[in-house]
C-alpha cells in the first residue's frame, strides 16, 4: 500500500537540534522522512551543497526531494533519520561533535557508502537515527509478525550498522570485507562481496554445517 507499518520517527525538537550541529558544513543535510505522511522522500536543507554522487543517488532511485534552506521543528514532523555525505575527515570530526553533544540522544552510524561509478575517492556517511532504532529492532518485529523467535534469525552482515544484529541474532556471519568489530561479534566468517560469500553463506545454512 506504501504505507509504513512500523516506524520510530525523531521528536522535531531533537531533530532541530541535530540539524544545529550540521548547519556550517559544506555539504547539504540529507533528511529522510516518511513519504505517505509528507509526500517526499527527502528534505535536503542546511547551507551546504549536495554532493554529486548524492545526485546521482536520487537520480538512479528515483527519489522525491523537498528542498528547504531553513526549518523549524514543525517542519521535521515523520523523520527517520539525518545525515551528510562527505570525506572521511570532516565527517569524522562531525560525528565525534555529535556524539560529544547528543550522547545517549541518538543512534550514530559513520561508514562508507556506495559510490557513483568512476569517482575517484570514497564516500563516507554519517546517519543518525532516533534511540533505539537499529537493523536488529527491525528484523525482530517482522519475525514477531510470524512467530519466529530471536534465536532462529540469522544474519549475514559488513558495516558498523549491522553490528546491533550480528550481536544479538542466533546465527550471525561477517563478511571477509566487513569492519573489525563486526567480524569479532559474528559466530562465522565467509567470503568477501567479490568472492560470492552471501551465497557461500546461504549454501552452509542450507545444508546444515552452520546453525
Amino acid at each position: 500500500t506504501g504505507q509504513s507499518m512500523n516506524m520510530v520517527p525523531f521528536e522535531p525538537g531533537l531533530a532541530l537540534q541535530l540539524l544545529d550541529h550540521l548547519d556550517d558544513i559544506p555539504e547539504a543535510v540529507l533528511v529522510f522522512r516518511d513519504a505517505a505522511s509528507v509526500g517526499h522522500d527527502y528534505l535536503v536543507t542546511g547551507s551546504g551543497e549536495l554532493s554529486e554522487n548524492t545526485r546521482w543517488w536520487f537520480r538512479t532511485n528515483n527519489v522525491k526531494v523537498h528542498y528547504q534552506r531553513r526549518v523549524t521543528a514543525k517542519d521535521l514532523t515523520a523523520t527517520l533519520r539525518i545525515g551528510c555525505v562527505g570525506e572521511h575527515s570532516r565527517m569524522v570530526v562531525i560525528t565525534e561533535r555529535i556524539h560529544a553533544s547528543l550522547y545517549g540522544q541518538v543512534v550514530l552510524h559513520y561508514l562508507e557508502g556506495v559510490t557513483n561509478p568512476g569517482p575517484d575517492q570514497s564516500v563516507h556517511l554519517l546517519e543518525a537515527f532516533a534511540p533505539k532504532v537499529d537493523k536488529w529492532r527491525g528484523l525482530t518485529w517482522i519475525a514477531q509478525q510470524s512467530g519466529i523467535e530471536p534465536g532462529e534469525i540469522a544474519v549475514i552482515g559488513d558495516q558498523i550498522n549491522d553490528l546491533a544484529m550480528v550481536q544479538a541474532a542466533g546465527c550471525s556471519i561477517a563478511m571477509d570485507n566487513a569492519v573489525d568489530a563486526v567480524k569479532q561479534a559474528a559466530d562465522y566468517l565467509t567470503g568477501t562481496n567479490d568472492d560470492h560469500g552471501v551465497a557461500h553463506a546461504i549454501e552452509r545454512l542450507l545444508t546444515g554445517h552452520w546453525t
